[in-house]
Formats: C-alpha cells, sequence, structure tokens
C-alpha cells in the first residue's frame, strides 16, 4: 500500500530541498518561462540561501513523501 506523509522542514533539511526544487524548477518550469527565468527564480527563492532567508522570515515548508521518497513540497507563508 502506498501513502504520502507530509512531513515539516527542518533546517537541516534545507540542502535537499534546494536539490528537490532545482529538479522540480528545470523540468517543469523551463518549457513555459525559459531557463534564464527559471535560473534566475531558483537562484533567488528556492536556493538553500533564498530558502533559509524565507524561513527565518516566517515561511514554513513540507516536503511531500511518497513511499519514502521526497516526491514534492510546498510552503506557505502564515497571515494574520
Amino acid at each position: 500500500m502506498s501513502n504520502i506523509v507530509i512531513k515539516k522542514l527542518e533546517r537541516n533539511d534545507i540542502p535537499p530541498l534546494a536539490e528537490v526544487a532545482s529538479e522540480i524548477w528545470h523540468e517543469y518550469y523551463t518549457p513555459i518561462i525559459g531557463l534564464q527565468q527559471v535560473e534566475y527564480m531558483v537562484e533567488k527563492f528556492q536556493s538553500v540561501e533564498g530558502i533559509t532567508q524565507q524561513i527565518d522570515n516566517g515561511y514554513e515548508y513540507y516536503f511531500a513523501i511518497y513511499n519514502g521518497e521526497i516526491a514534492g513540497y510546498f510552503g506557505a507563508q502564515p497571515q494574520n
């Protein structure tokens, strides 16, 4: 039986998240917005530095884990 687990990101998860984010962005968004824009977005928002800065500013990131492997991720910024 397969299942999906949502796991809140911890600081030590940031490098693997950045790697997954880069893979996803390059695969799915390059045909839509072009390589140059994808590389800008990944570097600015989905790199180790970008994700760290967002977490420091209140964002939360989560992994979607399917059958024990990272299948995706999402982020949210709680609002008052």
